[in-house]
């Protein structure tokens, strides 16, 4: 897919700005952005690789981050600092980038939002990311039961890295000047290895082996022993939950003491507003005691709504015609249980009567001539026979098949109970429940509007008043913490429980081992597969690569050293020359080891077969002039794809431009206004330097 529109608010020096893009064509397939240096042209780049990927783009980023283990620490200082500087003083505190793609067939759109507080520290937890597809802009969202934000978030980074590219290809196609010069510089060995395996996607296929293998490992044990680990991998889970909730009731236990000193707190400087003078202050005072007394009403009908929905609910939204078949089957199951009760109550007094036939004692006619043993059997068997007769066929009442053979008559009897008890509930109450859940939203909202709106408050009354609203707000938070905890204590306790049934339905039921390690016998063949398919691509794509680079290497370079690329199974990558000398041996210019590092990032492009834009901000850096003019005829000549450059006014203009203006669709302008005091916007308009 190539890239349609990016469209920034308050990202850096850009209040509000869009880039339009047209569609790549075999002779018109370049993109010009020029900007001086600070006036917003890296920004655009790091837009575009932050609001595709987020945090996961941060090693792409060269300035932004030292090392890779500085990428977590700096997301958050980035984005602080990425805020547009008046935001926060005219009330907005969010940043947006919007990004289309596009091919012929398809549409996507990309919305990612960054939220912070009112000193414009970044809320990580709020940051949220949207995609719509089609021209209809229809969200995209992940099917199935609800799932949790990280498993949404981890969906829409896969649609993201299925139509576009993973994150870990970034840097061979979105790129700085400054990320060429650091795969200058690093060792090429791991630069090659990271190209391959990215474009293979090796390190999913090892993590899909090892998990295959796990799976075959826990399922490979003799049939008389795969039950009892069954049942010890329950026994484990109980012990588990038993574990996890001795420190969720300690954490409650902390919170709860956390909160009475804030609570307290609250209450004196509840006191000292009410001892002030000034109807400003008097207003101020009210309307933060009805935003707390509605944020606590909020709390309860969450909690409210978490009991309903964690009830019978969902009971009671599968439909009474299957609460009744379950309910007609567990009766019928009942009946067949006593059934079968009574039928081997009679069964024990079977044997008495035949052994009293045969039986010779006083009183009892006599049997002449004597029975034969033959006879005897006979008699015994008619006698079988008879009494099988006696409870064949099975009523029509019963079940002729258990269903829920792990429930006892008296758990049945409950179930029933239970499922006739969920049609007393009905949606109504959680309509209710919603409705007031609403009500006490708007009514939050409405306090915070009228409170903005109250002026000439003095200061000490100010400093009152914001510190009431952190320590009211602090006791939402921590009695928000506490609602949570008490439910995941429940959450727990209920996990408990089932670990617990599943013990007993385990030890209740026999299972054969044999179709298990069936399973495992093709997991581990399906893991043999993929190893051997790493080691057959592996050695075919090195090959691959370093013919491209080879070729690659010949185009942009100036001099005509390199005749051939040559590239081991442990990436290890030879120059050569003239007699097979790998000129590497000798010192290399710092702008022949950036046409290195360009070859291996067109080469990775060409091998991976994936046609998405290529973006360079400031490429030429430290090139030579005829390496400049090389790099660009070859990255423009890349014919139908899209190609942006990212251009100071010294980079590429007169002969450099000249080389590759018959390619360029379109070209941008960003100049920059100042404001004062050090605060200044961006502005984008059509056309390029003059």
């Amino acid at each position: 897919m190539f890239l349609r529109s990016i469209r920034l608010r308050d990202w850096k020096a850009y209040a509000q700005a869009e880039f339009e893009f047209p569609y790549p064509t075999r002779n018109k397939n370049v993109v010009l952005i020029g900007a001086k240096n600070g006036y917003g042209k890296t920004s655009v780049l790091e837009a575009l690789i932050l609001g595709l990927y987020g945090k996961d783009g941060m090693n792409a980023l060269a300035r932004a981050v030292a090392s890779a283990s500085d990428s977590e620490r700096s997301y958050d200082r980035f984005l602080e600092r990425a805020l547009h500087q008046q935001a926060i003083d005219q009330g907005r505190q969010s940043m947006c980038v919007e990004i289309v793609l596009e091919d012929q067939d398809n549409r996507l759109k990309i919305v990612r939002k960054w939220h912070f507080n009112g000193t414009g520290k970044h809320r990580r937890d709020q940051e949220d990311l949207q995609l719509f597809w089609g021209e209809d802009e229809e969200p995209v969202q992940i099917r199935g039961p609800k799932a949790t934000r990280d498993d949404r978030d981890d969906f829409l980074r896969s649609q993201i890295a299925r139509h576009f590219i993973p994150f870990h290809l970034t840097e061979f196609f979105l790129f700085d000047g400054e990320r060429v010069q650091q795969l200058a510089k690093q060792e090429k060995a791991d630069t090659v290895r990271l190209g391959i395996e990215g474009v293979l996607g090796v390190q999913l296929l090892r993590e899909l082996q090892g998990h295959l293998r796990d799976y075959a490992n826990s399922r490979r044990s003799s049939g008389e022993h795969i039950e009892d680990e069954a049942i010890q991998r329950a026994d484990k889970e109980a012990e588990a939950c038993e574990s996890q909730l001795v420190p969720i009731a300690e954490q409650l236990a902390a919170i709860e003491a956390e909160l009475a000193p804030v609570q307290t707190r609250s209450d004196e400087l509840t006191r000292t507003l009410r001892t002030m003078t000034g109807g400003s202050a008097q207003n101020v005072r009210e309307l933060a005691e009805e935003k707390f007394r509605w944020q606590r009403q909020k709390d309860r009908i969450g909690e409210s709504l978490n009991g309903v929905i964690r009830a019978d609910l969902c009971l009671a939204l599968v439909g009474s015609d299957m609460r009744a078949a379950v309910s007609r089957q567990l009766s019928a199951e009942i009946k067949r249980s006593e059934w079968l009760t009574s039928k081997n109550h009679t069964r024990e007094k079977l044997s008495v009567l035949i052994a009293a036939i045969a039986e010779k004692r006083q009183g009892l006619p006599d049997i002449y001539p004597d029975l034969t043993e033959a006879q005897h059997s006979a008699i015994a068997d008619r006698l079988g026979i008879a009494w099988e007769s006696l409870w064949h066929p099975l009523p029509a009442e019963c079940a002729t098949s258990e269903l829920h053979g792990f429930l006892t008559d008296l758990e049945r009897h409950k179930v029933i109970e239970r499922l006739a008890g969920v049609e007393t509930h009905g949606v109504a109450e959680l309509a209710s429940l919603i409705q007031q859940h609403d009500e006490a939203t708007q009514q939050i909202d409405r306090c915070i509007r009228e409170s903005a709106q109250i002026s000439g408050i003095e200061e000490r009354i100010k400093t009152v008043t914001d510190e009431l609203e952190a320590t009211q707000k602090r006791t939402s938070e921590l009695r928000e913490k506490s609602g949570n905890l008490r439910r995941e204590k429940e959450a727990m306790e209920s996990r408990l429980a089932s670990a617990r049934a599943e013990h007993g339905r385990l030890a209740s039921r026999h299972k054969s081992a044999q179709p298990q390690i069936a399973r495992a016998r093709k997991a581990l063949q399906v893991a043999e597969l993929i190893g051997d398919a790493i080691s057959d691509l592996y050695p075919s794509y090195v090959d691959r690569l370093a013919t491209e680079m080879g070729s690659i290497y010949r185009s942009l370079a100036h001099k005509t050293l390199v005749r051939k690329i040559e590239i081991d199974a442990a990436c290890n990558v030879r120059l050569l020359g003239d007699r097979n000398r790998d000129i590497r041996e000798m010192d290399s210019s710092a702008g022949e080891e950036q046409i290195f590092a360009l070859a291996l990032i067109g080469a990775i492009a060409q091998v991976s077969g994936i046609s998405v834009p290529i973006v360079m901000d400031t490429p030429l850096a430290r090139l030579d002039t005829d390496h400049r003019t090389n790099v660009l005829r070859y990255f423009a000549a890349q014919s139908s794809e899209q190609v942006i450059f990212l251009s100071q006014p010294d980079e590429i203009n007169g002969d450099y431009l000249a080389a590759i203006q018959g390619r360029v669709a379109k070209s941008y302008h960003v100049d920059f206004e100042e404001l004062g005091n050090g605060v200044g916007v961006a502005k984008v308009r059509e056309g390029y330097f003059k």
